[in-house]
């Protein structure tokens, strides 16, 4: 099909190339058959047609006729290709060949059952049977199901086109207005159509029942060129923007090199040459007609113009389609209006949705009732309902109500959009020209009105509750927040909150983000954990940041306990990263404590993975050389004298304007080993606070001691987990009659259940180990660290 685009295609476009002009006089005819040779076996034969064919074409069983009319110069000179109903001699017939004659065939019986009720113009491309020979037919027709992995099926000589004949009928054009300037190979179907011009249909795909078929030049004149990649400005609606130059094949990682995302793109993880990767091969192509490739199809649409379809993607009952690029599975159906788009593999816009400038990665889903334009959805995103404009939306973002997102960039997504969210207030009376800066997880909650600008990029996995109201100018840098009105007509934040009072929130999702990953040319990327080192280490600044507020009571401050304990902070003057709201003193320890637990719990699981290899070498039992190996593997860690975050920024100082990390940026990304190395770092800041009120003095004894709290920490967080879930249900029973029987007890949920026995595993483990060094039963906990010493 490529070969027979590529030899006729410049007459295909039926302007010559050019401007807009005078068209230049066609060339004569063909006087004898040109053949392509594809393969040594395979070659494409482009003749004129007979003058059988002719009159079988305008004969009563076909009922079709040429325009233009009248006989051609070249006609009168060899009186060959005229006939009363007009000039065919632009109407070549072409066959696929594998080692039979060149000429000799006649395909008058195909055309009378396959072709009828159609005008031609300009150049056509006919696509007939391969010398009309049982066994050059079925030939073709088993080599294109094997390239496309679909059965044969048919006799041998019905031309069955493959993908189309149990939803089409037959192969053949049928009923059509007007073709003209097209390439209808052998094995398609064109039926019920309007005006059709220069589109190159497959053997396979189907063209049904669509008004206007048609190749975008069109701005007065001007030829358009139509190609598989775009510019797309996402951010600022006006005066700026931030432009990505995206292809139909285009990866995230490229989008974020392109915004200038991350900080280590230059030097350190993966991201530079993960980059570098997925950019190779991504060339734009230029396409001079619309292409249907086997197995796809149209139908039912008023409008088409500049469309691209691969195998088994289609176009089905839109409004309007063009300039639009469908990669393999992809689909725009059920009234859709759609305008310079690219979709990726499995992804779909639908329902009377409108979209335009715009690429839809792999298996993302626009619709029904949503406007997108001038936006790019990553893998894995579902948008219903609401309008999403200049915006940059991240892998596993879900927008499944009527919401508002404008000028957001949302690289890392995993977030929620409530119902009737506006993420939207980007509009200063002055110009459109406002952005928010989204961090992973973010969950704006039901009617929140977000005033931009806002940076929440270093606040992952935080909840803007329903009905908030966030002022602009503001950037929050504390992960796991939750942020709600108060009652003094400002907003408080809990920073921590998700860890201490739903950490259900984040077991799920690791869950989740992990199940619901279908887009696999993107999965290389995207399965990145929550708790990871990045994310940590915004733990600790935003610790760092808490432990460090002025003036927090206790000796020396002249504060008593009670008052201490009714201290607010306002705004990020005397808090850095809560942003303008306001942090009491209650919130703050509670941050604390659930930011410490996490940065522990992070570095331990680590530490026991590795502690877990060693039991296994060594065969489970008591053993000195057990010891040794845990000796060995945390190495010359020192018990204290070390910050808790030397790296954080001091009381008042504000963080620097930059993007977090990304992912796959992180050296722990390209390399396995840098995750261990990071959590030993946290051990060893974390030493003096982990042995307890009795440090260990040796290595040995603050390996027992690391194991006695882990344990407790994987309980405790286990314990958490069920109680957050427990906290619904109980609540619920309380409220809605039948609402115990018809919802999963937390003790029968498949996340609770994970977490429980995770933490039943990790208390058997630990057990055993402690008592192969030594230890006793494993009791006494992290406080007991002397006596476990003096033991080994």
């Amino acid at each position: 099909a490529s070969a027979a685009a590529s030899s006729g295609s410049g007459s295909a476009n039926g302007n010559g190339g050019g401007g807009g002009g005078r068209r230049p006089s066609p060339p004569p005819p063909p006087a004898r058959c040109q053949t392509l040779s594809l393969t040594p076996t395979e070659r494409v034969v482009l003749h004129p047609l007979t003058p059988l064919e002719i009159s079988t074409l305008e004969g009563p069983d076909c009922r079709c006729r040429c325009d233009g009319g009248g006989t051609s110069d070249a006609e009168e000179d060899d009186g060959k290709a005229a006939t009363k109903g007009g000039d065919w001699s632009r109407v070549l017939a072409v066959r696929r060949t594998r080692g039979e004659a060149e000429g000799g065939c006649d395909a008058s019986d195909w055309l009378r059952n396959n072709v009828r009720d159609t005008t031609f113009a300009g150049w056509v491309i006919l696509g007939v049977p391969p010398c009309c020979s049982s066994t050059g037919a079925r030939a073709a027709r088993a080599r294109d199901a094997s390239l496309e992995g679909d059965e044969v099926e048919g006799g041998p000589d019905d031309g069955t086109a493959i993908g189309t004949t149990d939803k089409f009928g037959p192969p053949g054009v049928r009923s059509n207005l007007l073709v003209k300037d097209c390439i209808l190979e052998y094995g398609c179907v064109v039926s019920g159509n309007g005006i059709v011009s220069n589109i190159h249909v497959g053997g396979g795909a189907a063209l049904i029942d669509c008004g206007a078929v048609s190749f975008p030049p069109a701005n007065g004149g001007e030829t358009k060129k139509f190609t598989d990649g775009m510019t797309i400005a996402v951010g600022a609606e006006s005066g700026g923007g931030r432009d990505v130059n995206v292809t139909a094949e285009s990866t995230l990682i490229e989008v974020c090199a392109a915004l200038g995302m991350g900080r280590r793109s230059g030097a350190g993880g993966g991201g530079k040459q993960l980059a570098s990767a997925a950019a190779a091969g991504n060339e734009v192509m230029t396409f001079p007609m619309n292409v249907l490739c086997p197995s796809s199809y149209v139908a039912h649409t008023p409008t088409i113009s500049g469309v691209y379809l691969s195998p088994h993607s289609k176009i089905d009952g839109a409004a309007s389609v063009s300039r639009a690029v469908l990669l393999p599975h992809s689909s725009i159906t059920h009234a859709v209006v759609a305008t310079d788009v690219l979709l990726q593999w499995n992804s779909s816009v639908t329902s009377n949705s409108s979209i335009e400038h715009a690429i839809v990665m792999e298996h993302s889903h626009v619709g029904p009732n949503s406007v997108v334009a001038h936006s790019i959805l990553g893998p894995d995103v579902h948008v219903s309902c609401g309008e999403i404009h200049a915006t940059l939306l991240g892998p596993n973002t879900n927008a499944h109500h009527q919401s508002l997102l404008i000028g957001v960039l949302w690289p890392l997504g995993r977030g929620n959009v409530g119902y009737g969210a506006n993420v939207g207030s980007n509009h200063t009376s002055r110009l459109p020209d406002q952005e928010c800066a989204s961090g992973e997880g973010t969950f704006w909650g039901l009617t929140c009105c977000v005033k931009m600008p806002l940076d929440v990029t270093s606040a992952p996995y935080s909840v803007i509750a329903a009905g908030t109201n966030v002022a602009p100018g503001q950037r929050v840098s504390m992960p796991f927040s939750l942020i709600v009105n108060g009652n003094d007509g400002n907003t408080n934040i809990l920073p921590g909150w998700v860890l201490y009072a739903s950490p259900y929130t984040v077991s799920r999702s690791e869950s989740k983000f992990a199940k619901r990953r279908k887009a696999k040319r993107h999965g290389h990327y995207t399965g990145w954990r929550i708790v990871r080192p990045s994310v940590i280490d915004l733990c600790m600044e935003a610790r760092a940041s808490l432990l460090a507020a002025p003036g927090k009571g206790g000796s020396g401050t002249g504060q008593s306990a009670g008052e201490a304990s009714k201290r607010v902070y306002k705004t990020d003057r005397e808090v850095p990263g809560i942003g303008f709201s306001h942090l009491s003193e209650r919130s703050r320890g509670g941050g604390i404590k659930a930011y410490t637990d996490i940065i522990q719990l992070y570095a331990l699981r680590g530490f026991l993975e590795r502690a877990r290899g060693a039991w296994d070498r060594c065969g489970g039992g008591a053993s000195a050389e057990f010891a040794r190996e845990l000796t060995a593997l945390l190495g010359d860690m020192r018990l204290g004298g070390e910050t808790v975050n030397g790296g954080s920024p001091a009381a008042g100082e504000k963080k620097a304007v930059e993007w977090p990390p990304l992912p796959w940026e992180e050296p722990s990304f390209a390399d396995p080993s840098a995750l261990w190395k990071h959590q030993l770092s946290v051990l060893r800041a974390e030493a003096s606070s982990l042995g307890g009120s009795s440090p260990p003095s040796s290595t040995a004894g603050l390996a027992v001691a690391l194991v006695e709290r882990a344990s407790r920490l994987e309980s405790e967080y286990a314990a958490r987990v069920r109680k957050s879930k427990m906290r619904d249900d109980q609540r619920g029973a309380a409220t809605v009659p039948g609402y115990a029987g018809s919802h999963t007890k937390a003790d029968d949920d498949p996340v609770v259940m994970d977490a429980l026995r995770v933490a039943g595993e990790t208390e058997r483990m630990t057990k055993d180990m402690i008592r192969a060094l030594g230890g006793g039963d494993g009791g006494g906990g992290a406080g007991s660290g002397g006596a476990v010493t003096s033991r080994l």
